[in-house]
């Protein structure tokens, strides 16, 4: 199971500014509205659920498929509907990393929550991330060999 391991960064980073957003709107209901950092304080309550949903996320590997839990949502794919399971560099706003990809017979590919890696990590973490991505697709093709096993009498392979 993978989780995310900046969850305790995410909670106290979270915790801060809900803060600053509670001393903000008490700011601003007893008239002493500072501007610009008092509004981004009482709108940071609707931007933190979905800071919280990553934070939350953990995805689960095992010889069905892969399930991927958010509080705000649940996923499972299948082996047998993954082709191929890939890493690659995702460019997100300033922040960039190397995440695993779903590579689907039906629709478009999908990135998995967890595991990732910071895009200027160095070359050895580099190698075992993909090490570690390269025994998840072991884990499908074992998967869809004994699937094929059980539905034709051989192992396709």
């Amino acid at each position: 199971m993978y989780r995310n391991e900046e969850l305790r960064k995410t909670l106290v980073f979270t915790a801060a500014v809900t803060c600053w957003g509670a001393v903000s709107l008490v700011r601003t209901l007893t008239g002493h509205y500072a501007g610009f950092p008092d509004a981004l304080g009482i709108a940071w309550p609707a931007i933190a659920p979905f800071l919280l949903n990553e934070a939350f996320a953990r995805t689960v590997i095992d010889e069905d498929g892969i399930r991927s839990w958010r509080p705000l949502g649940r996923r499972y794919y299948r082996w047998a509907d993954i082709t191929e399971v890939t890493t690659e560099v995702k460019y997100a706003r300033s922040q960039s990393a190397h995440r695993v990809r779903l590579h689907r017979a039906t629709g478009r590919p999908r990135w998995v929550p967890f595991p990732s890696l910071p895009h200027r990590a160095s070359a050895p973490y580099v190698d075992a991330f993909r090490r570690e991505v390269a025994g998840i697709e072991e884990i499908r093709r074992e998967a869809t060999g004994r699937e094929g096993a059980g539905r034709h009498g051989t192992r396709g392979r």
